[in-house]
């Protein structure tokens, strides 16, 4: 773009390493543009989703940035960590027909492993898709499963790229490739984004909320302060304005004999709990959007509520189990009898619908009721707790009755 004007004020600025008649002026306004530069956060996500929805060459690089702050978040990845432990607790048992089967997977496929293909199935849910590779099967078993880089992975195009910024990469469908790899997604909706997409404009507008309150802090949390001075001289005004900016971070003040330093009280200080309420909404459709309500794990919140909580974060479990028992039942095990482990061929993980009742809690019901006389199965009790008992009879011990 050519600039029009000799000397003009956009010259002043774009060429810094000349001399200009007024060195101070190229200066003044970078910091005026740096104070007064606004952050397109809700723009700048709209243009991410695009480009990765577009039917020609979609990049999602810039909108898995996005998302991994988004992850980062604390209130996100404690409510996240909450719907992956509502599966993880519960308990797991593999069918071949009527048959359970249990032991003899586990020896094939690790508890660790499983739970690791949970964990990435459900992060699937939140940023639109995920894809597994398996690494390698030795001695009937599968070592490990990787997921891999979330910016080398095209969903759309289900390629795996050379570098993020590549257009073209490698497809998983192809013959030496499809059964290593697992891609985990809606299939439904090819646009589909993930959770992350429904809370990023929640995300985003908290994060502007706390950098506003950050401002609104800086600017009137402490008296301003003015200094009344001499217009005249220039260079004492520049002064003046060296020592205000440094006020805060120093604990005097040089100023000439004439000047007045005084201190203005800001008003209408109250107007700060704008951003306590802001915080609170923006936090709760965050959290309704992970669990279905915003009063989970809420303290403040009354039994009634609670209840109605409780039962929907159960329905999404419910889904999310569903979702889970598909992708490793249809694809991942199908993938691994194709490569081998023809064991497996007919067999089903199920995830039981009960949560897993909480062992300290069991122990104590357990210790009521042999209080209460009602004596449990001393090999069940062994089984449960690891506690050795011998032979309980009215209540005392057999040595007790010799």
């Amino acid at each position: 773009m050519k600039l029009v004007g000799k000397n003009s004020a956009v010259d002043k600025v774009m060429d810094l390493d000349k001399k200009s008649k007024d060195p101070k002026f190229a200066t003044d306004k970078i910091k005026h543009a740096t104070l007064n530069r606004q952050q397109q956060f809700i723009a700048n996500w709209r243009q991410y989703q695009r480009t990765a929805i577009r039917d020609y060459n979609p990049q999602f690089y810039n909108l898995y940035n996005l998302y991994d702050d988004i992850n980062d978040n604390p209130i996100v990845n404690s409510k996240k960590a909450i719907r992956i432990n509502y599966i993880t607790s519960r308990e797991r048992m593999f069918m071949k027909g009527d048959q359970d089967v249990t032991d003899e997977v586990l020896k094939i496929v690790s508890n660790k492993l499983i739970e690791e293909f949970i964990t990435i199935s459900i992060d699937s849910k939140f940023y639109g898709s995920s894809l597994i590779k398996i690494n390698d099967i030795k001695d009937s078993m599968v070592t490990s499963i990787d997921l891999i880089k979330r910016e080398l992975h095209n969903p759309k195009k289900r390629e795996i790229l050379p570098s993020y910024a590549s257009m073209n990469g490698e497809s998983i469908d192809s013959k030496s490739m499809k059964n290593w790899y697992v891609q985990i997604c809606d299939k439904s909706d090819v646009n589909y984004l993930g959770i992350f997409n429904k809370i990023a404009p929640h995300f985003l507008m908290l994060k502007d909320s706390h950098l506003t309150l950050s401002d609104y802090l800086r600017k009137l949390g402490v008296p301003p302060v003015v200094i009344k001075t001499n217009m005249t001289s220039e260079e004492h005004i520049n002064n003046c304005m060296d020592a205000l900016q440094n006020f805060k971070n120093s604990s005097s003040m040089v100023l000439d004999s004439q000047d007045e330093i005084e201190l203005v009280e800001a008003t209408n200080t109250s107007s700060a709990d704008v951003f306590e309420v802001s915080d609170t909404i923006y936090t709760n459709n965050i959290t309704s959007a992970i669990l279905g309500s915003s009063s989970m794990g809420d303290e403040k919140s009354f039994v009634g509520s609670a209840e109605i909580s409780e039962s929907i974060a159960n329905m999404i479990s419910i889904a999310d189990m569903k979702w889970v028992e598909y992708w490793f039942n249809k694809e991942f095990l199908p993938r691994l009898v194709n490569l081998g482990l023809t064991m497996l061929e007919g067999v089903e993980l199920k995830i039981s619908r009960d949560k897993k009742q909480d062992e300290q809690d069991l122990f104590l019901k357990t210790i009521e009721l042999m209080k209460a006389g009602i004596m449990p199965d001393p090999k069940w009790v062994e089984e449960m707790f690891g506690i050795p008992l011998a032979t309980i009879q009215n209540g005392n011990n057999e040595s007790d009755n010799k």
